[in-house]
């Protein structure tokens, strides 16, 4: 009740923003492929979304999924700018902005194997699973050849393991019933394509993702996994005596901290903003490393990042 009553109905009662008028602006060459997340009006290169109210507490994703052309120059550049123009509850305009949104450009293929803001990895894994499912629905019903339902299975299978591997980063949180709804999707065309049950198993059991990189060097790939996760401009490091101290104070130890309560227990007691914590995984083919920034304050996974080395 207290959640409901306390946070829901405030958010649902209380106006913050009215009559929003977004514009996110690409300053390289693009394709806009599509964009998802309100009322919107393309023009070129630029895209105007519309809402009408904003609430206290909402948080709200504009997803645009685009190709970059290939650049001359490498390193860290503008890729585009935001502004939001509004009014408040009294009429008065407002207007945050320009934000500017950066990327680096590189002169390889395939740069990094996965990482994401994690509000941005969770609303666009929900986004790569609704296009698939519709894929999915279309593949089975065009055609009931075995070879297109082993392409159909391929891509549920390929879609399981995209979930899995997101819900692994986000701290083991979210897409429990949509990897259900996948598992249930492979046990019904295994029977269709009359496979065996432990080949059926096999295919429910599989959730290795695979390395897009397999030649690049470990130390590349932690060089990459570093500075993706490095998304705070200025940092003040505590010191490491007293990590250990409050570490021993609460009775972990270091591979604790992988524990994401363990970590923000630990973060509160040093004061801290932020707290970095990594894992190895070893799976059949690959080392999976992942890192997590988490925010002290909101509890929230604020980024992710990952590397997928062959063996």
């Amino acid at each position: 009740m207290e959640e409901t009553f306390g946070s829901e109905l405030d958010r649902m009662a209380v106006p913050l923003a009215l009559n929003l008028v977004m514009k996110l602006e690409f300053l390289v060459d693009v394709d806009i492929l599509d964009t998802w997340g309100y009322e919107n009006r393309r023009s070129g290169d630029t895209v105007h979304y519309y809402q009408r109210t904003f609430h206290h507490g909402d948080h709200e994703t504009i997803l645009a999924h685009v190709r970059i052309q290939p650049q001359r120059m490498t390193g860290t550049f503008d890729l585009a700018r935001f502004t939001i123009q509004y009014q408040d509850v009294y009429g008065n305009e407002l207007k945050s902005g320009p934000h500017i949104i950066q990327a680096s450009f590189v002169d390889i293929p395939f740069p990094v194997t996965g990482f994401s803001d994690g509000m941005v990895l969770r609303s666009g894994t929900m986004l790569h699973l609704a296009q698939n499912l519709k894929t999915i629905g279309e593949l089975y019903y065009s055609n009931k050849s075995q070879q297109n339902l082993s392409r159909v299975m391929q891509l549920a299978s390929d879609t399981k393991k995209e979930l899995v591997n997101a819900r692994m980063r986000l701290d083991n949180r979210g897409f429990e019933d949509e990897i259900r709804i996948l598992d249930n999707y492979l046990e019904t065309l295994g029977r269709e394509l009359q496979l065996a049950e432990a080949r059926i198993r096999d295919f429910i059991s599989d959730v290795e993702a695979q390395s897009l990189t397999p030649q690049r060097s470990f130390r590349n790939h932690i060089k990459n996994l570093c500075t993706e996760i490095a998304r705070i401009n200025t940092i003040s490091l505590i010191r490491e005596q007293a990590l250990y101290s409050a570490i021993r104070q609460h009775g972990y130890t270091i591979a604790d901290l992988t524990d994401k309560l363990n970590a923000m227990t630990v973060g509160r007691f040093l004061a801290a903003d932020y707290i970095v914590t990594g894992t190895v995984m070893e799976t059949t083919n690959n080392y999976i490393i992942f890192s997590r920034l988490l925010n002290i304050a909101s509890g929230e996974v604020e980024s992710t990042a990952q590397v997928i080395v062959a063996k």
